[in-house]
């Protein structure tokens, strides 16, 4: 950017100093977008994270791979504090049914159903899922539940959702 021509052109010193830091703006900006960018086609081009090979690429060596316990506790206790249970007790309410059935995929399926389809008592609807078991040789809700989610996040992943 050429000062002298600003001046030339009548533009104060308070002028050339806000053109020029619009334009160093606009400049991050882009950078910015064009970061952005690259990086949302590089995670296109790369595998989902559960069907890599054992023998990973530096760069796949870094990405992290959740297992279920750990996903239910981050996201399923958020889901309970945005329904406006304190998060100790979403704590508690989250151990006390995986004592009683632990299958953490299911809970969480179960915890995403019951926001997902805005679920007048959700807590009462989850503890009540918890509690009962499949009857006569059929799979619980619960059960049903996380089979439905995995294969989801299966058909996400191979649509590279995910």
């Amino acid at each position: 950017m050429n000062v002298s021509a600003l001046r030339a052109a009548g533009l104060t010193d308070q002028d050339i100093v806000r053109v020029i830091e619009t334009v160093e703006a606009d400049r991050r900006e882009r950078h910015r977008i064009t970061t952005r960018q690259n990086r949302i086609a590089k995670q296109k081009q790369r595998p989902c994270a559960r069907h890599t090979s054992t023998s990973a690429t530096q760069e796949d060596m870094f990405e992290v791979v959740e297992d279920a316990q750990t996903r239910l506790w981050r996201v399923g206790k958020t889901i309970l504090m945005s329904w406006g249970i304190r998060e100790d007790r979403s704590g508690q309410m989250i151990g006390r049914w995986l004592k009683k059935r632990d299958d953490p995929e299911g809970l969480l399926a179960t915890i995403e159903y019951a926001r997902n389809r805005n679920v007048v008592d959700p807590i009462g609807y989850i503890s009540s899922l918890v509690s009962s078991g499949g009857a006569r040789g059929k799979p619980d809700v619960l059960t049903a539940t996380g089979e439905m989610a995995a294969e989801l996040r299966a058909r996400e992943c191979e649509a590279g959702l995910r």
